[in-house]
């Protein structure tokens, strides 16, 4: 059986409720940095978070299309703590 593509993982990936959404954030948070935490920093090239992102193909807008749209979100979810 084939490997997902990454699109087949952001479509599930984005069916998960906003809450899952944010866990799967954080935990393949964890694994990057854990990934870049033991590779030897001699070998890694110093890259901006927008080389990095480029190196990726990531061309943003799939989530948020804006910074409104993410500050929403966020005081959505911070709403919904309290509650």
């Amino acid at each position: 059986m084939a490997a997902p593509t990454l699109d087949q993982v952001l479509a599930q990936a984005e069916a998960l409720a906003p809450a899952d959404q944010l866990t799967l954030l954080a935990r393949l948070a964890e694994r990057v940095r854990i990934v870049y935490t033991l590779a030897p920093s001699a070998d890694r090239e110093k890259l901006s978070i927008d080389e990095h992102l480029a190196r990726a193909n990531y061309t943003g807008g799939r989530l948020f299309k804006t910074a409104e749209e993410v500050d929403a979100y966020i005081r959505e979810e911070r709403d919904s703590w309290d509650h």
